[in-house]
């Protein structure tokens, strides 16, 4: 007899703990694990050798089963011989494979621009064979949508241009790409756009550009240098009605200036990414063509400005002019943009430009910071690295940003209680923050120290995730516990934790606990079956309706998390809450005056149900309620604890019973539930009368059990005790 799989959700999350190696060598466990291995091995296709082993790679692509798979093409041929080489295809695998290695040294060979003579072909070499196959095996692969081109100072052979001038065309990967990434130099760049722009008509799809110049051994000349603009002229005209992300950068010095002036208007583009070194030998002492492409594009919702290439093995230091157009406050600079649909921002800022700019214009990086809001009215997401803000910079920059901003990343000086105060106090739609601090604030060098000593602050933030990174703590994640400031608004002194040896419950923070708790219940939403509210469409409806009107709002009310201690918490708080998230609890129609209080709002989630949880929650909650404080500190010592359930929910009537509680009566006709809830049973099963005004809300029966402080003296304590301990 076989055994039943597990869920696909918990493979994916057993996974999400693993390397991504591990999953090749767990292919043979099941089907879902080998086809994700096999999606893995040929999602990409590297096009660098023209060994054997690419030839079957290439080969393999007729089956439909491996074409289907591939989604990215990589073409980094380390096979092509530098433009110096005379080198005849025709040899053998053994005696003119090329690895990867290769690449570089055909790279650092004896420059020479001397021209290539005729290669001819006589005879099918490896490299021959390998982009033979590659060309028709490319044809087949339907769901290949991401090309990749790495050429430097190499010879394009004849059976590589063949080659890739095919994969444009109508009948292979042209009307699928959508996006195209090209590593190259200038003096290539004709060769490679021309053929794609010849096919604009075909690569209709094609979305997303990215262009990375990197260096030549040879010095490019003025002809050149006009045909390559040219050629990125045409290209970027024939694709600029469809291009919505453009990305450029490049360790080489490259006349941005001239080739920003060639730019059309993108009226569709959301997106630049600028990865250069911004001075004035790339710029020609202006950004104003800059300024202009930049404001010209009324739907950019996305903007990265780095004054370092991607990639780059050296450090480049811009020169005055980047800080001046980033800094400075007047002109065609970077705070006169009005950018009304940008949703994120990425700026690298330069201590070196700073400095030189703030010595000749006073208010610099406070200017930038605190104009934010005005450059983007609707910043969701900012990022400001480069440069370590002090507290008067944040300062300014929380004051600039927009109140919607959502996600906040930037380096600091110093890490420092106020910093969060100030976060706190301004950023209320704030939920994601990672910091980069130079020190931190207080002395000390651990972990755990540091949030002991900042918890207070770091509470109030109210930010549900905080990424700390810097150079004398080693980065770590701390999920941020709501503090006592948070008001439960409970008519009795709330309890900062009730725990047995398997259970914890720790006061229902919102923004801490709202939505994994949330997740859980869209994923059995069964739980609410029973209950006369939910389950909820939204976060938000959860949020206002069940844990701010319903729980937060009444005095009555104290809802705690339920954690189970003995089961490790997979989700992404694993390493802050106490265990696995199991359901929630609360005290509700609590009385200060009637020393007295109800156990309700009991929701476990199915994969605790049947187990330790639920006797363990409600032991504590009946411990904490009639337990007095010279019996256990902290406790209220109340005199009658109710449980009110369902008439027709047996489970909660009988688990109620289990701990002690007594029936005292059936209460019929007492709650009108909301519609739809007949359909899950929850009803009293009895048809309403004609012309009742709410027809389509169906009646609950309610049975009421109680345990009283004498029954709880007289051998109850011992018997919760006793349920809570089975199986220790």
């Amino acid at each position: 007899m076989s055994t039943p799989d597990l869920p696909v959700e918990l493979w994916l999350e057993i996974l999400s703990y693993l390397p991504r190696s591990a999953l090749r060598k767990m292919m043979g466990v099941n089907r879902l694990l080998f086809e994700m291995a096999f999606n893995e091995i040929y999602e990409e296709i590297r096009l660098i050798a023209d060994d054997e082993e690419m030839l079957k790679t290439c080969k393999q692509l007729s089956h439909q089963n491996i074409s289907q798979r591939v989604k990215m093409l990589l073409i980094r041929p380390a096979f092509l011989p530098a433009i110096s080489e005379v080198t005849p295809e025709a040899f053998s695998f053994r005696d003119q494979s090329h690895s990867p290695l290769q690449y570089m040294k055909n790279l650092v060979r004896k420059p020479s621009r001397a021209a290539m003579p005729n290669l001819k072909e006589s005879l099918p070499g490896p490299a021959h064979l390998v982009l033979g196959a590659a060309k028709k095996g490319l044809k087949s692969c339907i769901n290949l949508q991401e090309v990749k081109v790495v050429l430097y100072d190499h010879s394009l052979t004849p059976s590589f241009k063949d080659f890739y001038n095919s994969i444009w065309s109508s009948d292979s990967l042209g009307p699928r790409i959508q996006k195209l990434t090209i590593e190259t130099t200038q003096v290539k760049l004709p060769a490679i756009l021309d053929h794609i722009t010849a096919n604009a008509h075909i690569l209709g799809s094609l979305c997303e550009f990215s262009l990375m110049f990197g260096p030549s051994r040879f010095k490019i000349s003025t002809e050149e240098q006009h045909t390559s603009r040219k050629a990125f002229e045409k290209f970027m005209q024939a694709f600029k009605n469809q291009l919505t992300s453009l990305s450029f950068s490049s360790t080489t010095e490259v006349d941005f200036h001239e080739m920003i002036k060639l730019l059309p208007n993108f009226p569709a583009l959301r997106c630049i990414s600028l990865s250069v070194v911004f001075n004035a030998r790339n710029f020609a002492g202006t950004f104003e063509p800059l300024h202009a492409f930049i404001q010209n594009s009324p739907l950019l919702e996305k903007l990265e400005i780095n004054p370092q290439p991607r990639n780059a093995a050296i450090l480049f230091g811009p020169d005055v002019l980047y800080g001046l157009w980033l800094l400075e406050g007047t002109g065609k600079k970077f705070q006169s943009l009005r950018l009304p649909q940008l949703k994120a921002l990425h700026l690298e800022l330069s201590e070196s430009a700073s400095r030189s700019v703030n010595a000749l214009y006073s208010p610099g990086k406070t200017s930038l910071l605190s104009s934010l809001s005005t450059v983007a009215s609707r910043l969701e997401s900012l990022v400001i690295r480069g440069e370590d803000l002090c507290l008067a910079d944040i300062t300014s920059m929380v004051d600039g940003v927009p109140r919607s901003l959502q996600s906040l990343e930037f380096s600091c000086q110093q890490l420092h209680p106020s910093v969060f105060d100030l976060l706190a106090s301004q950023l209320d739609s704030l939920r994601s923050l990672t910091i980069h601090p130079a020190t931190i604030g207080v002395n000390t060098g651990s972990n755990s120290t540091v949030l002991a000593l900042f918890q207070g602050s770091l509470s109030t933030t109210g930010i549900p995730s905080l990424i700390l990174s810097t150079s004398s703590i080693s980065s770590y994640r701390c999920t941020m516990l709501e503090p006592e400031l948070y008001d439960v608004n409970f008519c009795f002194s709330p309890p900062e934790r009730l725990e047995s040896q398997r259970v914890i419950l720790m006061p229902f923070i919102p923004r801490v606990h709202g939505r994994d708790f949330y997740e859980l219940a869209c994923r059995y939403p069964e739980v609410f079956n029973y209950l006369p509210f939910g389950p909820y469409s939204t976060f938000d409806d959860f949020e206002e309706n069940l844990l701010e009107n319903r729980a937060r709002k009444d005095p009555g009310w104290l809802l705690f998390a339920v954690f189970d201690r003995t089961t490790p918490n997979p989700g992404a708080n694993g390493d802050q809450y106490p265990g696995a998230l199991a359901g929630c609890i609360a005290l509700i129609n609590s009385s200060t005056l009637k020393m007295a209080t109800e156990i309700g709002c009991v929701i476990t989630f199915p994969p605790f149900q049947r187990t330790h949880v639920t006797s363990n929650s409600v032991g504590l909650l009946l411990n904490f309620a009639l337990n007095t404080p010279d019996v256990q500190d902290g406790s209220l010592g109340l005199r009658r604890v109710v449980w009110q359930a369902n008439a027709l929910n047996g489970a909660s009537v009988n688990a109620a019973k289990r701990m002690g509680f007594q029936r005292e009566a059936i209460m019929k006709w007492d709650r009108v539930l909301p519609s739809g809830k007949e359909l899950v049973g929850a009803g009293n099963g009895v048809d309403l009368r004609p012309g009742d005004p709410k027809p389509h809300q169906p009646g609950r029966d309610t049975a009421i059990l109680s345990l009283c402080w004498d029954d709880w003296e007289n051998g109850g304590r011992e018997k919760v005790h006793t349920i809570m301990n089975r199986g220790i």
